[in-house]
């Protein structure tokens, strides 16, 4: 028996692998992995070479798929990149959404302000940094005050860049009314240098020596009228008060951040100790200091934390002073460096060089 045998071919492609995309979260950028804030696996795989964009990512999941991860305080996300084709390298195959800060909505009646730091004089040479702008904005023709800043900027806003060695900072006459031209609405914080001597008389005033200390000459008076050593140690004191701090700044060590300080880079860090002082140093660095003046620690900008950390220093005590009351201390130094040095010298001297010298 005979019969007709009908054969059909298909051009379906039997078995054809497919890959997967994924997509990735960020915040602020996706410069660096350390802004990862999520990432979802696509739903759907494609054979290699497939065309790809936005509309395949949002059929494959639900509206609103570009905020699955936003941070809060962040606009909606955008996809900033998209990958075109499909490949066989998984790795390749993403989706890229990022998060930006929602930007304050500008009132246009109100207009801000900013301060300015400088040191020894107001020029542009001795600006301390960048500036820093207020947070709250204003009426034109409002009237600023100082509670307002400190308000705004906290309530060490006006030694918050003091150099070391220089007073509380002044605004001499603290007058800012606001203009609609923001480039005029400006405070500018001077700080002047610290005089410990002077050469005229009277207690604090300008050309005068404070209560305690001795003037100092380039050619110191000798006689029978020289007070006592004992009482011209002043100066000696002063200078070993510097070496203590000098000692404080070189032996720092890292400590553990702090809970508190703040991931913003333009607002400095808060206090790590209580009834502490920040003096500024750079844009990225603040040293900490205890009610007198002594250095506790340093603040230091972290750019891959995007935070600031603090080092704090290791407590020292009192390193040698030069005064009268060292000296004989230091003459005994000297008397057994004088006897040990040569016996150490002949000790380590070579064996060959003690037989020729006989």
């Amino acid at each position: 028996m005979t019969g007709d045998v009908t054969i059909t071919f298909t051009n379906e492609r039997l078995g054809t692998p497919k890959y997967p995309y994924e997509i990735r979260y960020y915040k602020d950028n996706s410069d660096s992995e350390t802004n990862r804030v999520g990432t979802e696996n696509g739903i759907t795989e494609f054979p290699n070479d497939t065309p790809f964009s936005e509309a395949d990512v949002d059929s494959d999941f639900p509206a609103g798929w570009k905020n699955l991860h936003k941070p809060t305080g962040y606009e909606d996300g955008t996809a900033e990149y998209v990958v075109e084709f499909i490949t066989t390298v998984e790795d390749e195959n993403i989706v890229i959404v990022v998060y930006k800060p929602n930007q304050p909505v500008h009132d246009p009646t109100k207009y801000p302000y900013r301060v300015e730091y400088y040191q020894d004089s107001i020029t542009p040479e001795n600006k301390l940094g960048g500036d820093v702008p207020g947070t709250t904005i204003f009426d034109a023709g409002h009237k600023l005050t100082e509670p307002e800043v400190a308000s705004d900027l906290g309530a060490n806003w006006i030694n918050l860049r003091r150099p070391i060695g220089y007073g509380n900072g002044s605004t001499k006459d603290f007058s800012l009314t606001i203009k609609t031209t923001v480039d005029d609405n400006v405070i500018r914080v001077l700080y002047v240098r610290n005089v410990m001597n002077n050469d005229d008389g009277g207690d604090g005033e300008p050309g005068t020596t404070p209560t305690g200390t001795t003037p100092t000459t380039d050619n110191p008076p000798s006689g029978p009228d020289d007070p006592p050593d004992e009482e011209r140690t002043t100066d000696d004191e002063q200078q070993g008060e510097r070496q203590t701090e000098s000692g404080h700044l070189m032996m720092a060590q890292e400590d553990d951040p702090p809970t508190e300080g703040g991931n913003n880079h333009d607002v400095p860090p808060v206090a790590h100790i209580s009834n502490s002082i920040i003096s500024y140093v750079d844009d990225e660095h603040y040293l900490e200091l205890d009610e007198d003046g002594v250095p506790l620690g340093e603040w230091h900008w972290d750019n891959d934390l995007q935070e600031w950390i603090y080092d704090e220093y290791p407590p020292l005590g009192s390193l040698p002073r030069t005064g009268a009351d060292n000296l004989p201390g230091l003459l005994i130094m000297l008397a057994c460096l004088s006897v040990a040095g040569p016996v150490l010298i002949i000790k380590r001297r070579p064996a060959y060089n003690a037989k020729h010298d006989k």
